[in-house]
């Protein structure tokens, strides 16, 4: 699928970003267990957040494997193994980049429909207490937590693309101008991962009732 294939697609180790996501939902499905519950909400505040942290982060991978596929089309296809073989075509971009996207959009309707729902059961003005609370709490930090990652991984690789660029035989095997290309395509694509985490920590953070009156 989409997703993993863009994972895979040396995407450079993106992979492990799924670890930190599972350990989070883990977390949030267990929060709140010494809670009261008077109201009967822990079990829709455990899968809401569940869900939401999953839709949320699958829809940014998924976008940044169309974004990474679609800024790869700059980059010359050189044959396989060099000398004169037959240049491989842009086809399997294309691919990428409508499995990525069609993954995307069906992740972001999933994240809508249940956002909006968990604002309902927690809005950060007449924030939970006791369970319900708790558990969306784990989730928003939890959500913050997974997106720092991101943001980490996606300046380094980024950051390394730019080098990339501005020295591609220092920085890059083969062909200059095909490593200057693909180093083009690493600064967009990662860019674009970056400022998607960033703006999820940022709206993860401002939910919260002791971070909510600085936003």
């Amino acid at each position: 699928m989409g997703l993993l294939d863009g994972l895979r697609a040396g995407r450079g180790g993106l992979a492990v970003l799924l670890i930190p996501l599972l350990v989070v939902v883990i977390l949030v499905l267990v929060a709140g267990r010494k809670d009261d519950d008077p109201d009967g909400t822990r079990t829709q505040a455990r899968y809401l957040g569940a869900i939401t942290l999953v839709a949320v982060f699958v829809a940014l991978l998924a976008f940044f494997g169309m974004v990474h596929a679609l800024t790869d089309l700059i980059v010359d296809k050189a044959p396989r193994g060099g000398g004169g073989g037959v240049a491989r075509s842009d086809d399997a971009d294309y691919r990428m980049a409508a499995r990525a996207a069609l993954l995307g959009i069906a992740a972001s309707v999933v994240f809508v429909f249940h956002v909006r729902r968990a604002h309902t059961l927690a809005p950060a003005d007449g924030f939970p207490q006791q369970a319900a609370g708790r558990v969306a709490r784990a989730a928003l930090y939890g959500a913050c937590f997974v997106a720092a990652i991101i943001v980490i991984v996606a300046a380094t690789k980024g950051f390394y693309g730019l080098f990339k660029v501005v020295a591609p035989s220092t920085f890059g095997s083969g062909n200059d101008d095909i490593v200057r290309q693909r180093g083009i395509s690493d600064v967009i694509s990662f860019a674009f991962l970056g400022l998607g985490a960033a703006f999820i920590f940022v709206r993860s953070w401002h939910w919260l009732p002791e971070h909510h009156s600085s936003a």
